[in-house]
């Protein structure tokens, strides 16, 4: 969870945050059912929005892209 809210973040950054208290060591089932929740909703949002745009015209090409990241 704390990776999903700060992305670029390191590993470092999270375990310092951690310890200083700003980011709890364990989540409740409580708190990840939200979580997941939230981000369900979220992705359901921009689906309808980018449909809703795909239908009315304003999208008309699409271009996907695939990318591996390796270190």
């Amino acid at each position: 969870m704390a990776r999903s809210n700060h992305p670029t973040a390191s590993n470092a950054m999270i375990k310092v945050l951690r310890r200083a208290g700003k980011y709890p060591k364990r989540l409740t089932s409580e708190q990840v059912k939200k979580a997941t929740l939230l981000q369900i909703k979220e992705a359901a949002g921009a689906t309808f929005s980018f449909a809703g745009s795909g239908t009315s015209g304003i999208v008309r090409n699409i271009a996907i892209g695939i990318y591996e990241v390796t270190e």
